[in-house]
């Protein structure tokens, strides 16, 4: 899970479930080969970026859901 805008981060999931022991400091070759994977994938399927819904979205007048979230 990353917390965004923060850097990718790396779990165990096996052995933490609750993703207390981030990993990616120890594993940055592994986070750099998924961090490729996922950005083929979200071009592949079309993905769009965060920062252009946002764009969208106040275009139109209104804010994303995790925006009005964070606002409360």
């Amino acid at each position: 899970m990353r917390k965004y805008p923060g850097p990718w981060e790396l779990y165990d999931i096996e052995t933490d479930r609750t993703e207390m022991n981030d990993l990616a400091a120890q594993h940055p070759d592994r986070v750099s080969d998924m961090t490729e994977q996922y950005q083929a994938w979200a071009k592949r399927c079309g993905v769009i970026p965060r920062e252009k819904i946002l764009e969208l979205m106040k275009a139109e007048g209104g804010t994303a859901f995790w925006e009005e979230e964070k606002q409360k």
